[in-house]
């Protein structure tokens, strides 16, 4: 019986290693397709770890960081790849989060994925499902900063509700009291 446990387990962290790290391949055929399904994997991946595997938090948060800057390093090289405005506010937003997640590594401090939001994963969202508003600037320099701001704001209280008070999209429901 325990083998066939620790089986289980084994297949379930390979199966979701796999998943993850073969998604950013999905940007060769359907961006979008690739991102919501990043998106999904990412949402439903530390239950199933906690829970089959029996990762701690501190172990699946390296883990997850690691496959997300994976996928947010591929996102990059797509983003390098196709003609795309704010290139520089893209790769800024993005080193942004790197530096955040190797501090966060080294310093083995989850909650310093606060002060580093990945606002990166949100504008490249913006940028593909709703493209004309990435577009609008100011003076052809800015990036379209309302978009920005709004989007820091989300990230923020998102990593506050992951990474300090430690609840995940699941926990939402019972927040809000349903």
């Amino acid at each position: 019986m325990k083998n066939q446990e620790l089986f289980y387990k084994n297949l379930v962290l390979v199966l979701l290693v796999l998943l993850r790290l073969l998604s950013p391949l999905l940007l060769l055929f359907s961006p979008q397709a690739a991102l919501l399904f990043s998106f999904f994997l990412d949402a439903i991946d530390g239950d199933l770890l906690e829970t089959f595997v029996g990762f701690k938090r501190i172990t699946y948060q390296k883990y997850d960081k690691l496959l997300d800057s994976w996928w947010l390093f591929f996102v990059m090289i797509y983003l390098l790849q196709i003609d795309v405005s704010h290139l520089g506010w893209f790769l800024f937003l993005f080193l942004y989060r790197m530096l955040g997640v190797l501090i966060m590594m080294i310093r083995n401090e989850e909650w310093l994925l606060f002060v580093f939001p990945n606002v990166f994963e949100s504008v490249f969202a913006i940028y593909l499902f709703f493209p004309g508003w990435i577009e609008w600037r100011i003076y052809d320099i800015f990036p379209p900063i309302p978009i920005v701001v709004i989007l820091t704001i989300i990230g923020l209280i998102r990593e506050y509700w992951l990474h300090v008070i430690h609840r995940d999209i699941f926990d939402l429901k019972k927040f809000l009291g349903r």
